[in-house]
């Protein structure tokens, strides 16, 4: 444990190949965590070696068949590499992992009439409406907004909840300049803004 969360400060912080070493060592001393797994599987994601990040979250999905995690992380990569079909089977999987039948039918229904984007971004617009009512009556972390937000590139909403996360001073901030996750706001003036309100190193 100590070796993952060691790898948590040094990812967050930007050592990123220090951060991989780290975790490949707690996996290591627990090769069938699935979590650990996936740890690894995060360093290489950002070191934009597909190759590998393929074979650990395919790794990972063998260690806990039920997790929807691994499936749709698997979605992007294979998106992103062009395989429409294998990313929609992945993400249909990952719904069905969830136990949400409503969301894997709106899936399929928009799949039918549109494409695998759009799909998604029905998909998770539903997730946003669940979450959004689902506040009015209990605690929601502003992070699971953020995350939605940015899936669909809605990047004002998204700005606006790392706002309240900022208030909140939600530890997961921590992350923001190294997750790929963010990659849609490196360019934005206000997340840099909100870098430097923050203090993170280089920001000014």
């Amino acid at each position: 444990m100590a070796h993952q969360w060691y790898a948590y400060y040094l990812r967050s912080v930007g050592r990123f190949d220090e951060a991989l070493a780290e975790n490949e060592r707690a996996r290591e001393l627990d090769p069938l965590s699935e979590i650990k797994t996936l740890g690894v599987a995060a360093g290489y994601a950002r070191k934009h070696d597909d190759a590998r990040y393929s074979s650990l979250i395919r790794r990972a999905m063998e260690l806990n068949p039920s997790d929807s995690a691994p499936h749709y992380a698997l979605t992007d990569l294979l998106q992103k590499e062009g395989h429409t079909s294998e990313a929609a089977l992945e993400f249909r999987t990952a719904l069905q992992l969830d136990g949400d039948a409503p969301l894997v039918t709106l899936f399929d229904e928009t799949l039918r009439k549109s494409d695998l984007p759009r799909a998604k971004r029905a998909v998770t617009e539903t997730v946003i409406e669940r979450l959004t009512t689902k506040s009015k009556t209990t605690y929601v972390s502003p992070r699971a907004f953020v995350e939605q937000y940015l899936r669909i590139k809605d990047n004002e909403n998204a700005l606006h909840w790392l706002d309240l996360a900022f208030a909140e001073h939600s530890s997961f901030l921590v992350q923001i300049t190294t997750d790929p996750l963010y990659d849609g706001l490196r360019t934005d003036s206000r997340f840099h803004a909100m870098l430097r309100r923050m203090r993170f190193p280089g920001a000014d």
